[in-house]
């Protein structure tokens, strides 16, 4: 099949697809259609993904905000707080100094 880059990536665009780089693997169909699979992270979100995302935002919303200062104590008790603050929150074992 002599197919041009200029024609393959007009189909590429009739498939909505955006870049070569998007593309996890692609073939030419026996009945000339572009076959392809798009990588994981360029995959459009499935309806079960957002309910699922719904669901978890509507779980967030209604956890106690004891429990979301919680989480947020804990995610910025991390290394870069304890660069920033230029100490550790507990001390280090010896044969780690």
């Amino acid at each position: 099949m002599r197919l041009t880059v200029d024609i393959l990536e007009v189909r590429m665009r009739q498939q909505n697809i955006q870049h070569f780089t998007d593309l996890q693997w692609a073939t030419i169909e026996p009945n000339g259609q572009l076959g392809y699979m798009l990588k994981s992270d360029k995959q459009y979100a499935t309806k079960e993904d957002i309910q699922m995302l719904k669901s978890l935002i509507e779980s967030n919303k209604s956890r106690p905000q004891n429990e979301t200062s919680k989480t947020q104590t804990i995610v910025s008790d991390n290394i870069f707080t304890e660069v920033k603050n230029r100490k550790h929150k507990e001390k280090p074992k010896e044969n780690l100094d």
